[in-house]
Protein backbone atom coordinates (compact mmCIF):
# COMPACT_ATOMS: atom_id res chain seq x y z
CA UNK A 1 0.00 0.00 0.00
CA UNK A 2 1.43 3.27 -1.14
CA UNK A 3 0.98 6.41 0.94
CA UNK A 4 1.43 10.00 -0.40
CA UNK A 5 1.08 13.23 0.91
CA UNK A 6 -1.33 15.17 -1.52
CA UNK A 7 -0.11 18.82 -0.24
CA UNK A 8 3.60 17.14 -0.97
CA UNK A 9 2.59 16.09 -4.48
CA UNK A 10 0.94 19.45 -5.27
CA UNK A 11 4.10 21.06 -4.26
CA UNK A 12 6.46 18.93 -6.43
CA UNK A 13 4.10 19.67 -9.33
CA UNK A 14 4.05 23.55 -8.90
CA UNK A 15 8.07 23.60 -8.38
CA UNK A 16 8.35 21.38 -11.71
CA UNK A 17 5.86 24.02 -13.92
CA UNK A 18 8.21 27.04 -12.13
CA UNK A 19 11.09 25.54 -13.36
CA UNK A 20 10.00 24.71 -16.98
CA UNK A 21 7.93 27.84 -17.40
CA UNK A 22 9.19 29.79 -14.76
CA UNK A 23 8.40 33.88 -15.26
CA UNK A 24 12.08 36.35 -15.35
CA UNK A 25 11.49 40.05 -14.07
CA UNK A 26 12.86 41.77 -17.16
CA UNK A 27 14.48 45.24 -16.95
CA UNK A 28 13.35 48.30 -19.97
CA UNK A 29 16.54 46.96 -21.52
CA UNK A 30 19.31 43.89 -21.35
CA UNK A 31 22.63 44.64 -22.67
CA UNK A 32 25.46 42.08 -23.14
CA UNK A 33 28.91 43.50 -23.93
CA UNK A 34 32.01 41.46 -25.25
CA UNK A 35 35.06 40.79 -23.14
CA UNK A 36 37.72 43.02 -22.09
CA UNK A 37 40.25 40.53 -22.60
CA UNK A 38 40.65 40.21 -26.28
CA UNK A 39 41.42 44.61 -26.01
CA UNK A 40 43.74 44.44 -23.16
CA UNK A 41 45.59 41.32 -25.19
CA UNK A 42 46.04 43.00 -28.26
CA UNK A 43 47.09 46.73 -26.98
CA UNK A 44 49.78 44.83 -24.87
CA UNK A 45 50.81 43.16 -28.14
CA UNK A 46 51.15 46.33 -29.89
CA UNK A 47 53.20 48.10 -27.14
CA UNK A 48 55.44 45.45 -27.13
CA UNK A 49 55.80 45.22 -30.67
CA UNK A 50 56.45 49.05 -30.80
CA UNK A 51 58.82 49.23 -28.37
CA UNK A 52 61.17 46.99 -29.95
CA UNK A 53 60.58 48.24 -33.08
CA UNK A 54 61.13 51.87 -31.92
CA UNK A 55 64.69 50.38 -29.75
CA UNK A 56 65.99 48.47 -32.81
CA UNK A 57 64.94 50.11 -36.09
CA UNK A 58 66.84 53.02 -37.82
CA UNK A 59 63.17 54.26 -39.39
CA UNK A 60 62.12 55.84 -35.61
CA UNK A 61 59.46 58.67 -37.22
CA UNK A 62 57.89 55.73 -39.43
CA UNK A 63 57.32 53.38 -36.39
CA UNK A 64 56.03 56.79 -34.86
CA UNK A 65 53.15 57.15 -36.82
CA UNK A 66 52.66 53.26 -37.21
CA UNK A 67 52.26 53.63 -33.20
CA UNK A 68 50.04 56.71 -33.25
CA UNK A 69 47.97 54.39 -35.61
CA UNK A 70 47.80 51.03 -33.41
CA UNK A 71 47.49 52.84 -30.08
CA UNK A 72 44.32 54.79 -31.91
CA UNK A 73 43.16 51.30 -32.91
CA UNK A 74 43.37 49.75 -29.56
CA UNK A 75 41.28 52.87 -28.25
CA UNK A 76 38.30 52.30 -30.66
CA UNK A 77 39.08 48.75 -29.02
CA UNK A 78 38.20 49.82 -25.67
CA UNK A 79 35.43 52.15 -26.60
CA UNK A 80 33.66 49.45 -28.26
CA UNK A 81 34.27 47.05 -25.12
CA UNK A 82 32.30 49.17 -23.06
CA UNK A 83 30.35 51.17 -25.16
CA UNK A 84 28.71 49.53 -27.85
CA UNK A 85 27.19 46.28 -26.48
CA UNK A 86 27.01 42.86 -29.32
CA UNK A 87 23.57 42.80 -28.32
CA UNK A 88 21.10 44.87 -26.88
CA UNK A 89 17.24 43.55 -26.12
CA UNK A 90 14.61 46.57 -25.52
CA UNK A 91 11.04 47.01 -25.99
CA UNK A 92 11.75 48.08 -29.83
CA UNK A 93 13.79 44.55 -30.43
CA UNK A 94 16.80 43.08 -30.62
CA UNK A 95 19.61 44.57 -31.40
CA UNK A 96 22.75 43.41 -32.71
CA UNK A 97 25.70 45.55 -33.46
CA UNK A 98 24.73 46.00 -37.56
CA UNK A 99 21.75 44.96 -37.42
CA UNK A 100 18.14 45.96 -35.94
CA UNK A 101 15.28 43.40 -35.78
CA UNK A 102 11.80 44.35 -34.29
CA UNK A 103 9.91 42.45 -32.07
CA UNK A 104 6.66 42.35 -34.09
CA UNK A 105 8.97 40.75 -37.08
CA UNK A 106 10.73 37.74 -35.01
CA UNK A 107 8.84 34.52 -35.55
CA UNK A 108 11.44 32.35 -33.57
CA UNK A 109 14.57 32.74 -32.07
CA UNK A 110 17.17 29.98 -31.46
CA UNK A 111 20.06 30.27 -29.40
CA UNK A 112 23.45 27.54 -29.30
CA UNK A 113 26.73 27.57 -27.93
CA UNK A 114 29.62 25.84 -29.57
CA UNK A 115 33.57 26.55 -29.50
CA UNK A 116 33.42 29.47 -27.40
CA UNK A 117 30.71 30.96 -29.89
CA UNK A 118 26.97 32.07 -29.37
CA UNK A 119 24.87 31.48 -32.63
CA UNK A 120 21.72 33.44 -32.83
CA UNK A 121 18.80 32.48 -35.25
CA UNK A 122 15.98 34.53 -35.89
CA UNK A 123 13.44 33.18 -37.98
CA UNK A 124 11.64 36.39 -39.60
CA UNK A 125 8.21 36.50 -40.17
CA UNK A 126 8.66 37.20 -43.96
CA UNK A 127 10.50 33.84 -44.07
CA UNK A 128 14.06 34.67 -43.90
CA UNK A 129 16.86 33.32 -41.07
CA UNK A 130 19.20 35.78 -39.75
CA UNK A 131 21.93 33.75 -38.71
CA UNK A 132 24.62 35.66 -36.35
CA UNK A 133 27.35 34.51 -34.38
CA UNK A 134 28.80 36.58 -31.31
CA UNK A 135 32.46 35.23 -30.82
CA UNK A 136 33.14 37.28 -27.07
CA UNK A 137 30.01 36.26 -25.73
CA UNK A 138 30.88 34.42 -22.01
CA UNK A 139 28.88 31.32 -21.19
CA UNK A 140 27.44 32.55 -17.84
CA UNK A 141 25.37 35.16 -20.36
CA UNK A 142 24.43 32.44 -22.89
CA UNK A 143 23.22 30.18 -20.03
CA UNK A 144 21.01 33.37 -18.46
CA UNK A 145 19.77 34.61 -22.09
CA UNK A 146 17.21 32.37 -23.21
CA UNK A 147 14.60 32.76 -20.95
CA UNK A 148 15.55 36.82 -21.03
CA UNK A 149 14.51 36.72 -24.82
CA UNK A 150 11.15 34.68 -24.20
CA UNK A 151 10.30 37.32 -21.79
CA UNK A 152 11.39 40.42 -23.74
CA UNK A 153 9.28 38.51 -26.64
CA UNK A 154 6.27 37.88 -24.75
CA UNK A 155 6.32 41.19 -23.06
CA UNK A 156 6.93 43.27 -25.96
CA UNK A 157 5.44 40.98 -29.05
CA UNK A 158 2.13 40.41 -27.53
CA UNK A 159 1.48 44.13 -27.59
CA UNK A 160 2.19 44.49 -31.59
CA UNK A 161 -0.30 41.31 -32.11
CA UNK A 162 -3.10 42.89 -30.02
CA UNK A 163 -3.01 46.19 -31.96
CA UNK A 164 -3.24 43.81 -34.76
CA UNK A 165 -6.53 42.49 -33.63
CA UNK A 166 -8.15 45.63 -32.46
CA UNK A 167 -8.40 47.29 -35.70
Amino acid sequence: MKVENKYFKKNQIKIQRFCRFGTVEIPDEKKYFESIRKAIILFLIAIILLTVFFTFSNHKDFVVKIGIFALFFNFYQFYKVFRIPLLKLNKMGIELRPINIPWKNIKKIRTNWNSHCFHLEIHLMNGKIVKEKLTEFSIYDYVTISPIIKAFQKKYRNQFIFKKIEK
